[in-house]
């Protein structure tokens, strides 16, 4: 991504686990880049900046679900200090003004950084995005 690219946001979604009764859910962006060549759809769950991407909608999320899976993995099979990168605030501002746009379309804001006891915590297998 170029430093000209620029972000169009397509939804703001939230990203759901339920791990024994306990609901996590995290702020996703669905997005396209200006520039991009491939004209890929971008799905990005902003706390940790985990990206998949995918020439539609569903593939994005199923590569998502896979990196994810992959990650929560890594996480949790290491002792060692893993450090979580939040997305860029300009995405952050992106998915809280789409976010309430939607909700008020439809009828809070829980963009914060999660701690990583609880991505260690979520099963892989009960992962879903609200759509």
């Amino acid at each position: 991504m170029s430093h000209s690219s620029s972000i169009i946001p397509i939804h703001a979604k939230e990203f759901f686990s339920n791990n024994n009764g306990k609901i996590l859910s995290l702020p996703v962006l669905v997005y396209r880049i200006s520039d991009d060549e491939d004209h890929l759809i971008y799905v990005e769950v902003l706390s940790y900046g985990i990206l998949g991407s995918g020439r539609d909608f569903q593939e994005a999320v199923d590569d998502l679900i896979e990196t994810l899976k992959l990650y929560i993995e890594k996480v949790s099979s290491t002792p060692k200090i893993i450090s979580v990168t939040q997305s860029s605030d300009v995405k952050i501002e992106k998915y809280k003004e789409l976010f309430f746009k939607e909700k008020l379309n439809a009828s809070g804001d829980n963009s914060n950084s999660k701690n990583i006891d609880e991505l260690k915590s979520i099963d892989p297998t009960k992962l879903q995005i609200a759509i």
